[in-house]
């Protein structure tokens, strides 16, 4: 492996360990048990959301609302408002 290669993979391999340690923060039961206020540490929660995703697949709103579902215990409200930032308007996802 070059220098080069095992620089890149020290890195993916240390921002890897914090995702998984702010996934475990975040989550119970396989669940988001709180949001995070933090943009950075609110994206981890974001991909470990997408994670959940099949890549390729095409999803109907009904499977995608699953998989939302799954992966939350909060009030929708919440849901909607604090992690995805639906503005309310609009109907738009601010990311």
């Amino acid at each position: 492996m070059t220098p080069a290669a095992a620089a890149h993979r020290e890195a993916y391999d240390a921002a890897r360990a914090e995702q998984e340690r702010l996934v475990g923060r975040l989550f119970a039961d396989g669940r988001i048990a709180r949001v995070p206020a933090k943009r950075k540490v609110r994206a981890a929660v974001l991909l470990e959301v997408v994670r959940r995703f099949e890549p390729g697949r095409v999803y109907s709103e009904p499977e995608v609302n699953d998989v939302l579902l799954e992966a939350t215990r909060l009030p929708r409200r919440l849901r909607l408002t604090r992690l995805w930032h639906v503005r309310p308007r609009r109907g738009t996802l601010d990311p």
